[in-house]
């Protein structure tokens, strides 16, 4: 690691903890109301495989997230968020980091977000066919709780006869972050191939990552997206649209002989443009929740046809959630449609759910003490993962939650190749 770049990263993480320090002392005497919160959070992880391939073999990490809101007056608000996270075990994962800065400005019926936010959309579980505006931080995939990562953008929202009309303008882009280098999540590559002058032979493979290729700042770069979202009969519905960038990257390889025996692949993370159009629906019908989500993508030529992916969901309450005794299942089927004969790279997070049921089991032992158990299980992969889990609230303030990450099926497919990363974890939370 390169001295010039760990000044770099520390002058940023140096302005992003000052942007923080700046919106929480915004000047008491003009806000009328302020608030803070957060929460301190400790978290261990202990993987029950540590063979000599993984440099990581755990995570013992200290958390702060820090947030404040500000009112002036029934028109102007301010939010910001700064996380501080330190971690024992792989210090690759400390950071200081601004998770979210924006201002909410109201006129009549037109509500206008300005700054660095998280768009989430979809009304499904985990899944979000319609969710293209929320990079995620994918360095551990199966810890994605809270891992949106914010885009500076403008967001107006405009109310009119039961209609909500919401748009977004993004001229920055923002990349998901993908595992680094020595990651115990790091894609498996082959260590060797066809000889390119002679397939009875055998060439030897290395790796070089090349830096990655993303959209310049440009007035022709800028991220557009809009929804319309309402009620119709007691359904929610909404209907989206999204002219953008993926922030998953295509990886182009390019194959260079070093020696006789041996070539060196250079591999280029390149983020290519995508459109997509969607929508989204619920609603209760006695003691179940229907939820339904789907989109239409159309990539960059590069990274695939066009292809289809929904999302159909059935939820199911027994006595008091939030009781002794309480228990909610749910289940949802995810399926992609794609053009005959075309399969997707084993790896690529965007084509993960093939032919998917995903599953939550939730139980409240007593008003404190709940069990959850979540899992899926891929069709088309052979795959499966599951997370059994149990936790305890100590009054309103602390929470301790312990899990087990269990996962495996195809070795050439995602959840197959993972399997040695079956882990267990201890959380502890407290708000303030």
């Amino acid at each position: 690691m390169s001295g010039a770049g760990t000044a770099g990263r520390a002058r940023r993480a140096a302005g992003l903890l000052l942007a923080g320090a700046a919106l929480l002392a915004a000047p008491r005497a003009g806000a009328q109301e302020l608030q803070l919160t957060g929460y301190v959070e400790a978290d261990h992880q202990a993987y029950f495989d540590g063979g000599e391939r993984d440099r990581n073999l755990g995570r013992n990490q200290a958390l702060v997230q820090l947030e404040a809101r500000a009112s002036f007056g029934e028109r102007a608000r301010l939010f910001g968020a700064v996380e501080l996270r330190a971690d024992q075990a792989d210090r690759g994962r400390n950071r200081a980091y601004l998770d979210e800065l924006y201002a909410d400005l109201t006129f009549g019926r037109l509500d206008l977000r300005l700054g660095k936010q998280i768009v989430a959309w979809g009304k499904a579980d985990g899944v979000n066919p319609t969710d293209h505006l929320a990079p995620m931080d994918f360095s551990d995939p199966l810890d994605t709780e809270d891992e949106r990562i914010g885009i500076v953008a403008v967001r107006p929202r405009f109310y009119l006869g039961g209609v909500q009309w919401e748009g977004v303008v993004a001229p920055v882009f923002q990349a998901s972050t993908i595992p680094p280098a020595g990651s115990r999540w790091r894609v498996p590559l082959p260590a060797t191939m066809p000889h390119p002058l002679d397939p009875t032979r055998t060439a030897v493979l290395s790796y070089e990552l090349m830096p990655a290729e993303e959209p310049a700042t440009t007035w022709l770069n800028v991220q557009y997206a809009a929804r319309a979202s309402g009620t119709v009969r007691g359904w929610d519905v909404s209907v989206s649209g999204f002219d953008g960038w993926d922030d998953l990257p295509w990886m182009r390889r390019q194959p260079l002989m070093t020696g006789p025996e041996s070539v060196r692949v250079e591999v280029t993370p390149e983020y290519l443009r995508k459109r997509a159009v969607g929508g989204d629906l619920a609603t209760v019908v006695g003691p179940y929740t229907l939820r339904a989500e789907g989109a239409y993508v159309m990539p960059d030529p590069k990274a695939g046809p066009d292809y289809a992916q929904y999302v159909l969901g059935v939820e199911r309450t027994f006595g008091d959630l939030m009781g002794a005794g309480g228990t909610m299942v749910l289940l949802q089927w995810v399926q992609e449609l794609a053009s005959s004969g075309y399969t997707p790279e084993p790896f690529d997070l965007n084509h993960l759910f093939q032919k998917t049921v995903t599953g939550r089991v939730q139980h409240n032992l007593t008003t404190a003490a709940q069990v959850v158990v979540d899992g899926l299980y891929d069709f088309e992969a052979d795959g499966y993962y599951l997370q059994p889990g149990a936790s305890y609230r100590f009054g309103d303030h602390l929470r301790v939650e312990a899990m087990v990450d269990w996962l495996g099926g195809d070795e050439d497919r995602f959840f197959g190749a993972f399997s040695h990363n079956r882990r267990f974890q201890v959380r502890v939370r407290y708000l303030f």
